[in-house]
């Protein structure tokens, strides 16, 4: 892959579990196909981190989704931003976000797309490697999926930060730049 697509913030410290608690007991309400579900944070919207991100960005959409067991949550692009900072509440090591991109030395794949193909037949995946409760920005404008082969439902809290625009490179510069103590 020629670009990064997510990236840990290490200067974070765990979610709090008032955000957390809110999350894991929300009622949830069907959102997207096949088997999203969101529902609205309070607690979060009163934490420090969300005014900060509000006095500088303008704007912080904040809300939890949750992706039922044994689904698939078909490659896409997000709507309405360049980049969102998700936190993983409650998913094990069978609940997956991938990137894909094209296989190294794939001539073939390479061909196809030359070609005027939509797609070559095989991708290298990339996994998200989330850490509960802590942050992690993804690029969602490259293409992504979520895959949850576990009996356990996934839920993240995930931020849309400023404009349309605003770029995922100037939100993880401004996080990265935190520091809490």
């Amino acid at each position: 892959m020629n670009q990064e697509n997510f990236f840990h913030f290490t200067n974070f410290p765990d979610l709090q579990k008032e955000v957390i608690d809110e999350g894991i007991n929300a009622k949830y309400e069907w959102w997207a196909t096949p088997n999203n579900f969101r529902a609205e944070t309070t607690t979060f919207r009163r934490t420090d981190l969300y005014r900060v991100i509000v006095d500088r960005f303008g704007y912080c959409n904040a809300a939890f989704y949750k992706n039922l067991p044994f689904t698939y949550y078909d490659w896409h692009t997000d709507m309405n931003r360049q980049a969102s900072v998700n936190f993983v509440l409650q998913g094990d090591d069978h609940a997956h976000c991938f990137y894909r991109g094209l296989i190294d030395g794939d001539p073939y794949s390479k061909e196809i797309l030359e070609r005027g193909y939509s797609s070559p037949l095989f991708w290298q995946l990339h996994k998200v490697d989330y850490k509960l409760y802590r942050p992690t920005i993804l690029r969602s404008q490259s293409k992504h999926c979520v895959v949850n082969v576990s009996p356990n439902d996934r839920i993240i809290l995930s931020l849309s930060i400023g404009k349309t625009t605003t770029t995922y490179e100037e939100i993880k510069q401004f996080l990265s730049s935190l520091v809490f103590v």
